[in-house]
């Protein structure tokens, strides 16, 4: 937890920041806008070199090669002279970075049994919003009293602080012999978990996650904007609107992580104790709802120009829901290829985050061509509508995976075949059954 919030830390600190670095780093809002989008894009990328070094040489390792490279970029954001070497700060900020979130899901998964699993990952990233919650408000304090360049310096100096005691204190996770096996078969294409999305299942769920993941990242750069244009706010009053909105994501993760495996268990009961991955994604309803209720009230909060807490309340709800739609994804995910935790993390966030870096961009034409009310009614919209693909892997997607390599063929999946297809072919017998009673009444 303590490493998912000094990533975070690393990530949020600035933001408040944004209009007043966009003037001193001399840049365009566009400009300062991509700083974001190259970021998410980098936590795409860079997690496809830790996932296999994750698996294959253990989490501990990859903790200790990346965390430094962060360190390193952090101290540099300090020094940003123009908005090219700050986009270089955030580049190998988020290399570093991105392996705790993909080797730190992995460790969860080492740890935690599946039916504990939302509830683990529901406390991971308790940690990550729970500075996502005080390092805007903090930053804007920062900002205004010091300059925005110290907010690097400080999440610098609390990374520090978190890597020695994670060097000191922290053992490898990964079972020996799941490790040796890995490390027989070697440190193979970084690309290779990119094969993960040729599932259905997977593509249809990593995007609906895309578009969630895009809310968060786009009332990132919106919020600091439009709270500066409609309420004339200054820095630290934008941390403080980001602090409530952060306290938002961090209540949804932990309720939404415990709503989740509530509804998981309830189901695992009704399935007599054999638990099906796909039974976790059946509470999503509740925060695509949240989201798409939350991105209506800010959109139209902000463009009638009415008081601030009704914009602010609607991100709140809209990222509660956003973190805890991710949650209980990342531990479907996780159930269903439980030996490459860290692969299949890496595979749903290179798509999620390529595509979840194109809002930033789109954020000010769009803003100026329609207006933040439509743009947050569109995007509003797609969220709700891509959730029918994770309807059909709810009700039918159990079946499809089962029939599919490597659960076709692997003993571990006995149990669900049994449940599933023995269920099926019970209600085939009964209806049949009903039938043939109704058919010799009739005669």
């Amino acid at each position: 937890m303590s490493m998912a919030t000094a990533a975070s830390l690393s990530n949020s600190i600035f933001t408040p920041s944004l209009p007043v670095m966009q003037i001193d780093l001399d840049t365009s809002q566009q400009a300062i806008n991509a700083s974001v989008s190259i970021a998410t894009f980098m936590n795409a990328l860079a997690p496809l070199l830790w996932a296999q070094l994750a698996d294959v040489r253990g989490r501990r390792i990859t903790y200790i090669l990346s965390i430094p490279i962060a360190i390193l970029a952090t101290i540099l954001g300090y020094f940003s002279k123009n908005i090219a070497m700050f986009y270089v700060t955030r580049i190998f900020q988020q290399i570093g970075m991105s392996a705790v979130l993909v080797a730190g899901s992995g460790t969860l998964s080492d740890i935690n049994p599946s039916s504990y699993r939302s509830q683990a990952l529901g406390y991971f990233y308790l940690g990550y919003q729970g500075a996502t919650t005080i390092a805007p408000a903090l930053g804007g304090v920062i900002a205004d009293s010091l300059g925005w360049r110290w907010t690097f310096i400080v999440a610098a100096v609390y990374t520090v602080a978190i890597f020695i005691a994670m060097c000191i204190f922290m053992p490898e996770t990964m079972d020996p012999v799941v490790l040796k096996a890995n490390r027989a078969k070697g440190v193979k294409n970084p690309f290779a978990p990119l094969v993960y999305n040729k599932y259905p299942f997977v593509l249809a769920l990593v995007l609906q996650i895309a578009f969630t993941v895009m809310v968060l990242y786009i009332f990132s750069v919106i919020i600091p904007r439009d709270f500066t244009r409609v309420y004339a706010f200054s820095t630290s009053q934008i941390g403080f609107v980001q602090l409530f909105v952060g306290f938002g994501f961090f209540v949804g993760t932990w309720c939404f992580g415990v709503y989740a495996d509530r509804t998981y268990g309830t189901w695992k009961a009704k399935r007599g104790g054999v638990s099906i991955p796909e039974d976790r994604l059946r509470s999503t309803w509740l925060p695509i709802l949240f989201i798409f209720a939350g991105l209506l009230v800010y959109g139209w909060g902000v463009e009638r120009a009415t008081w601030f807490g009704v914009p602010t309340l609607g991100a709140a709800v809209a990222g509660a829901g956003s973190q805890g739609f991710g949650t209980s994804c990342n531990a479907f995910l996780l159930d269903v290829f439980p030996s490459r935790g860290a692969s299949i993390i890496a595979a749903a966030n290179f798509l999620r985050f390529t595509l979840a870096a194109l809002g930033p961009l789109a954020v000010a034409s769009a803003e100026s061509t329609i207006g933040v009310g439509w743009f947050s009614t569109l995007l509003a919209g797609v969220n709700l509508a891509a959730w029918s693909g994770i309807f059909c892997i709810i009700h039918w997607g159990a079946r499809t995976r089962l029939r599919m390599e490597p659960w076709r063929s692997e003993v571990r999946w006995d149990a669900q075949r049994e449940v599933l297809f023995a269920a099926g072919a019970g209600a085939r017998r009964e209806k049949a059954g009903e039938e043939g009673s109704k058919a010799l009444l009739v005669a």
